[in-house]
């Protein structure tokens, strides 16, 4: 079995299109598991950041450790 995913978008200021095929197979699929928060708001600001490093990270919240 396997997903295929398009994504397409359009820039609005050059009008440029974009396109990307992924394709994922069941070994590519972490069943249970959510990826790791990795947007950070800043107190007392409007700003948030990105920690690129946990941009991947996948957690397994029911995961039972020994």
């Amino acid at each position: 079995m396997e997903i295929v995913c398009v994504f397409e978008a359009i820039d609005p200021l050059m009008s440029g299109s974009f396109q990307s095929l992924q394709s994922y197979t069941v070994n590519d699929i972490a069943f249970g598991g959510e990826f790791a928060p990795c947007v950070v708001a800043e107190k007392g600001s409007t700003a948030a950041k990105i920690k690129f490093d946990l941009f991947h990270e996948i957690i397994y919240p029911n995961a039972v450790e020994f």
